[in-house]
């Protein structure tokens, strides 16, 4: 499940998924179907604050206390950029 600090971000996109960020340093894709963790998305060194999904590619974007912007794979779970 979701750990304290976690932040619900978006709650639902057109591939039935839900993204949070947390102070963990990850965020993390959800199905909206099953409540199962898909994906966690680990490579930040602080909080992530924002977690936003693309609104045109299956593509998320990440950005943390630590100062730096993250684009991820959602199939994957890996950094695009």
């Amino acid at each position: 499940g979701a750990v304290d600090g976690s932040r619900l971000v978006l709650v639902f996109d057109l591939r039935r998924l839900a993204l949070t960020a947390s102070s963990d340093k990850t965020a993390r894709l959800w199905s909206t179907a099953s409540g199962e963790c898909l994906r966690v998305l680990a490579g930040h060194e602080r909080w992530v604050r924002l977690a936003t999904f693309s609104p045109t590619r299956p593509q998320v974007l990440t950005a943390s206390y630590d100062g730096t912007a993250k684009l991820w794979s959602v199939a994957h779970g890996v950094v695009r950029w």
